[in-house]
């Protein structure tokens, strides 16, 4: 047998064998260092998030407004004793909070600052969302940039368990699902940003906005599966996008009772805008067969309105088992209109948007001027806001010069990022950020809306940390250049609501806060004058009320609950009960009825009229006993 012999091989290694050899290492020291890069990013962000909460959570008993806290107290606790909300009592939102807040209640007991509790874990929830949306278009460090000051444009200007925030926390979620779903396809995401929906509805109505906004968006997902050459629109193609002019005329709906110059810009402008854009859009869809599209986006769009079907219907589960659907229907979509007549209140006039040219020239300087021009006009803007930003401090007119532009910035920012994407719109940069985009656009653009009938400074909280996203999304897309303006304008806002806005100054003085409302029911720091008259108020109810029965109005829900005692009415606030049981003969008869000695009269209702001069007079006849209290006259029959 011949055995034939190889060669012994060298003991260098080939060229070959070493470059892979050495590559093989390079990739294994990079991949490990990334690892440990990665773990200290991800130890980073924990960390952040923690100092977030612990920031907001220092600010959680601070201030109140007692006709909010009040209500969403009186209406939490009436839950708790059997009654159901627009049946038994005027419910101010749709419900779903009532509900949650009486859970609370029954929990952990009767006192305020519970209220706060799921609201605060709904905060925090919302901080990586916030995180996880920024990260689509800005790197780590941006990222968590954009999430300190998208936090801080929020939920610390107001701590209050208001429904409007549990409105932006669900959209804020909503919008993560909605982006997860364009990564990976899945229905489940469709459904969860649904679900999230119908949370929103069931708390507020106000929540339909972000769905409008939600199913716009899918509209436009389904555009892009046949994207191609532009062709000639035709009417046929309205049918196709028939979510987008149906979301449009439900806003000029809800708009038509007020609609003057600041509804027309702040509102009508920015929702007009995503609806053309998103026509236009249709006509670079090449599938012809406009039945195709309709059936095709229908599935697309059938998870997510199961979704939002959900927790509507176990909401709806114990007002169908009464019986009282109607009362639901009438004080979710009727009653409310006379917050219009008594509770409006107009955003900032067209002519405050000249607050914003110094942001506009510094964010699009370096893209439309000269380059040795660019540089000197973009610091020279961004200086002029710095500046504005350190005198704010004042409360004077730099303070409200900085809060406009942030408010105005909103229409501004939802017109200009629509031009953007009408402009540059397929091209290959910037083509991954489009769908983004204009997602946090129509939220933007239809969440502003909850300024709408109610447009005081703190109502924009409500929605500018989604302003604050789309902004770092529409710098991202259009890639102007150096990102340093951007960076020093976002940390001079950030400044701005951190050291300023969030110590409270959009609801009272917040170094007034330096008492303890009651240790018992309300464990909120308030000011000394504010204990002082609502701890008097209610002691006198609770000292000559023989029974479980007082009276306190109009808008006084607070004294009910602090006094620990019943509302012999339906009304927490007298304009939206339409019976008028808190006024007028049926109040006496309901005094009367249920044995009330002891009421107190407020001559400085926020949202109602007066009672009538007749029914003060017969009050003051049915209780001659009196002591005046801060804004009450508190009465009370002799033995």
């Amino acid at each position: 047998m011949i055995m034939i012999v190889e060669p012994s091989q060298p003991r260098s290694a080939s060229p070959d064998t070493r470059s892979l050899r050495l590559q093989s290492f390079v990739v294994d020291r990079f991949g490990a260092l990334a690892d440990i890069r990665g773990k200290k990013l991800a130890a980073l962000l924990i960390t952040g998030w923690a100092l977030v909460g612990i920031a907001a959570g220092l600010r959680l008993n601070q201030g109140w407004v007692p006709h909010d806290d009040g209500s969403f107290a009186e209406s939490a606790h009436r839950v708790l004793q059997g009654e159901l909300p627009h049946r038994d009592f005027a419910e101010l939102y749709t419900g779903g909070l009532t509900f949650l807040n009486a859970a609370v209640f029954w929990i952990f007991g009767e006192n305020l600052i519970w209220l706060r509790l799921p609201l605060f874990i709904a905060f925090l929830a919302s901080v990586p969302c916030v995180y996880y949306i920024a990260r689509r278009f800005v790197p780590p460090l941006g990222a968590a940039l954009v999430t300190v000051a998208a936090s801080a444009w929020g939920f610390p200007a107001y701590p209050a368990a208001v429904p409007s925030w549990y409105v932006l926390f669900l959209a804020i979620g909503g919008c993560a699902a909605l982006l997860r779903y364009l990564d990976v396809s899945r229905a489940r995401w469709l459904f969860v940003a649904g679900l999230l929906g119908g949370m929103s509805i069931s708390i507020k109505i106000v929540g339909v906005y972000y769905v409008l906004a939600a199913l716009c968006f899918l509209t436009f997902v389904d555009q892009r599966r046949d994207w191609g050459p532009r062709r000639r629109l035709r009417l046929p193609d309205l049918l196709a996008c028939g979510v987008v002019p149906f979301a449009f005329v439900v806003i000029c709906a809800v708009l038509r009772k007020r609609f003057g110059a600041p509804e027309l810009v702040n509102f009508v402008v920015p929702v007009l805008a995503v609806t053309l854009f998103l026509i236009a859009a249709e006509a670079n869809t090449t599938a012809a067969d406009v039945r195709r599209r309709v059936r095709r986006r229908a599935e697309l769009m059938l998870p997510f309105v199961l979704g939002v079907l959900v927790p509507i219907a176990i909401f709806a589960t114990p007002f169908i088992a009464t019986g009282s659907m109607g009362d639901v229907v009438r004080g979710v979509l009727i009653t409310p209109q006379s917050r219009i007549d008594f509770a409006y209140v107009a955003s900032l006039p067209p002519i405050h948007l000249v607050w914003t040219v110094p942001l506009i020239a510094a964010l699009l300087a370096p893209a439309v001027v000269p380059r040795r021009w660019s540089a000197p006009i973009a610091l020279s803007a961004a200086g002029v806001l710095v500046s504005l930003v350190v005198f704010s401090a004042t409360r004077g007119a730099a303070f409200d010069i900085v809060l406009g532009s942030a408010q105005e910035w909103a229409t501004v920012l939802a017109v200009s990022g629509i031009a953007a994407l009408f402009v540059r719109r397929g091209r290959d940069h910037g083509r991954s950020l489009e769908a983004p985009l204009l997602l946090l656009l129509l939220l933007v653009a239809f969440l502003a809306l909850v300024q709408y009938p109610f447009g005081t400074p703190l109502y924009y909280f409500y929605v500018a940390p989604l302003v604050v996203l789309a902004s770092a999304g529409l710098v991202a897309y259009l890639d102007v250049g150096s990102r340093l303006i951007p960076a020093l304008l976002l940390c001079a806002y950030a400044a701005f609501a951190i050291l300023i806005v969030d110590r409270g100054y959009l609801v009272t003085q917040p170094e007034a806060h330096t008492v303890i409302l009651d240790s018992n029911r309300a464990s909120i720091r308030v000011t000394p004058d504010e204990r002082a008259e609502f701890r008097r108020a209610a002691g006198l109810l609770v000292e000559h009320g023989s029974g479980r029965y007082v009276f306190a109005g109009p808008d006084a829900p607070e004294l009910y609950f602090l006094s620990d005692r019943e509302n012999p009415t339906r009304a927490l606030f007298d304009f939206l009960d339409d019976t008028d049981s808190a006024r007028g003969k049926n109040l006496l008869h309901a005094l009367e009825m249920h044995g009330v000695t002891a009421i107190a009269i407020n001559y400085d209702p926020k949202f109602s009229p007066r009672l009538q001069p007749s029914t003060v007079r017969a009050l003051r006849a049915m209780y001659p006993s009196r002591t005046d209290v801060g804004r009450f006259e508190v009465r009370w029959k002799t033995s």
